[in-house]
């Protein structure tokens, strides 16, 4: 399970209208190296085949078996293609491991802010004694400029996972 919302951060999500991140950056992570395993899978089981396709060549001569060697050898032969295969599963791995790192960082950036924000609160109902409430009317500013730096954070996060 990924990293839940502190009640006292939820409270104030709730209030400037902001969902905690959904992700599950647990999940991803776990998801990421199981592609990255399955490549390693399909690594040994295409050294296994090659093999066994050397040897068949090897030990056999005639025009079926050349056929077969040029079909095994060539441009998109099945070796290729297992072996991209593979390739593609690393990719997808990596790329699901750095989701995770960035659901991570938006959900510490979400409680760093919005702990901050509270702080910046608090203050200002403390400072209503001496000001006579004047302090008051920045929480209203605050609760917007959370929402807001929330909203760009997230932007940020979707842009990095859509666009690299």
């Amino acid at each position: 399970m990924g990293m839940t919302v502190p009640g006292e951060v939820q409270t104030i999500l709730s209030i400037i209208g902001f969902t905690w991140p959904k992700g599950d950056e647990t999940k991803l992570l776990d998801l990421g190296q199981s592609w990255s395993e399955l490549s390693g899978l399909l690594d040994g089981h295409v050294n296994n085949a090659q093999n066994t396709a050397t040897q068949v060549w090897n030990a056999n001569k005639g025009e079926m078996i050349s056929a077969f060697q040029a079909r095994w050898t060539g441009d998109g032969s099945p070796v290729q293609r297992l072996n991209q295969g593979g390739t593609g599963a690393d990719i997808v791995g990596v790329g699901m491991m750095v989701c995770a790192g960035i659901v991570l960082a938006l959900k510490i950036n979400v409680i760093v802010q919005a702990t901050l924000t509270l702080i910046a609160i608090a203050s200002a109902i403390a400072a209503a004694f001496v000001t006579f409430g004047a302090s008051t009317a920045v929480i209203a500013l605050l609760r917007e400029a959370l929402k807001r730096l929330l909203n760009w954070l997230l932007d940020q996060a979707v842009g990095k996972v859509l666009g690299g």
